[in-house]
Parts: C-alpha cells; structure tokens; sequence
C-alpha cells in the first residue's frame, strides 16, 4: 500500500499519468491500471447513457457499476493492518463524471462534436491526481479565487507597464 500512495503523491506535479517505471512490482502497475480502465469504461458507460435519456433502472445500474468499480480502485489504498483506508464520498460521482470526457470532433468522422471520453491515460492521470490530492489533503482554488489571481496579475502588469513608460518619458 505504502508504494502505491507514495508513488502516486509524489507524481503529483508530473504532467503524465504513472508508468511501469515508477513501480517496483509492475504487477502492481498492472493492477492499478486495469482497475482504472475498468472505472474509466463504467463511468462512460453511464454519462453516454445519462446523455441519450436512458431509463432510471439502466441509470440505477450504470451507477452501481461505477461504485463497484470505484471501490476496487479505492481498496488499492487500504491497508487494514494499519487502519488505513480511503473512503469514498458522496461528491466523488460527480467528480468522476468530470473526467470522463467532452464534446469534441473525433477525428475522420462526418458528425460535428459530439461526447466523447477521454483516453486511457488522461483519466488515470486525473484519478491519480484526485487520490493524490485526497491522501494529502490538498486545497482547491474556486473558479472566483483563480479569476480574482488574474485579475490582480493584469493589474500589477498594467501598473509595471506605466512604471516603464514613466521613466522612458522622463529619461527621453
């Protein structure tokens, strides 16, 4: 257990999801990313069934299948000997659907956009930085606190700009 929480939090700040080459036992790796695809694939299968109006009991379904496939991935972070376990909460189903794809022209294809989920490893790569996130206790930026950043970026660039001018007018 150790390895796999250890390996994903100090990935955190790479761009790309884990590789073989970060494990010591690749059957590991092996499991952690099957585990995964099988989350990716039960997650699609309910936001495509979500989006074509499918019935409550195909839904209700869909969604048992996605909670069982997510707690497979979660026991990856249980280690009972030593009291650990990540536990699964009520806002992670939506956070899952937010992984899961877009609409976006596929590629060689006559329909215009259209919802289409994302890879293999770009999802695994938002899981893993999710858990990791999780285990560490991370804080998340509101939508406003990120606008209010860039905002006060422009600000403090506008205020360098006329700072230059200033002093070209007066060295001129």
């Amino acid at each position: 257990m150790g390895t796999l929480n250890t390996t994903i939090i100090s990935n955190r700040t790479n761009t790309s999801a884990l590789k073989a080459i970060n494990f010591t036992d690749v059957q590991e790796f092996s499991n952690w990313k099957n585990a995964v695809e099988k989350l990716r694939l039960e997650v699609s299968t309910y936001a495509v069934a979500n989006r074509e109006n499918a019935s409550n009991e195909v839904l209700t379904e869909c969604v048992n299948t996605v909670f069982s496939a997510y707690k497979i991935v979660l026991s990856a972070f249980t280690d009972k000997s030593l009291g650990d376990k990540v536990k699964c909460q009520g806002s992670d189903f939506n956070t899952l659907l937010t992984f899961i794809g877009a609409n976006r022209k596929e590629k060689n294809s006559e329909i215009g956009k259209q919802f289409l989920p994302v890879s293999t490893t770009v999802f695994r790569k938002s899981i893993e930085d999710f858990i990791s996130d999780r285990l560490t206790s991370a804080k998340c930026k509101t939508a406003e606190e990120i606008e209010a950043i860039k905002r006060e970026n422009a600000k403090i660039k506008k205020a360098e700009k006329k700072t230059v001018k200033t002093v070209e007018k007066k060295v001129a």
